[in-house]
């Protein structure tokens, strides 16, 4: 199996967390993938994501655009291909990533404060409810 890295620029907004979260505002996602996959499949979902309003992606499995969401979509979408595919991760401006096998997602948070950088992990099955209603929550692992 091979690790594929993608970087793409989208946009994306939550519903339901008001302030700056709610409006339309872009990123970069680093996307990985751990599998046996056609690089014009990976240029495919690139050209597809890059540059997009991900609110609207066909792909999206439940409606917020989470990182966990983003790589569980990411990683059926692959494997509705017939490839074999171990995980993906995708992380969003260098501060939240998350990992998806194919049963769990794995989310980290990044929080950078003077001389000190903390990094928090929580692991769970992926669900529509899930880790999206508790975003907040997870930040505030972080010490």
């Amino acid at each position: 199996m091979r690790r594929y890295k993608l970087l793409f620029r989208a946009f994306h907004f939550y519903v339901g967390l008001g302030g700056v979260e709610s409006c339309p505002h872009s990123h970069i996602y680093r996307v990985e993938v751990v599998g046996d996959v056609p690089t014009n499949a990976l240029e495919d979902l690139v050209a597809e994501l890059s540059g997009r309003l991900l609110n609207d992606w066909e792909g999206l499995l439940y409606p917020e655009p989470t990182t966990e969401n983003l790589a569980a979509s990411i990683f059926r979408r692959l494997s509705r291909g017939g490839w074999r595919i171990r995980w993906v991760s995708v992380e969003e401006d260098g501060t939240v990533r998350s990992l998806y096998d194919g049963s769990d997602v794995w989310v980290s948070v990044r929080k950078s404060r003077p001389r000190r950088t903390a990094v928090c992990a929580v692991k769970g099955s992926f669900s529509p409810s899930g880790f999206a209603a508790n975003l907040k929550d997870i930040s505030a692992l972080c010490p």
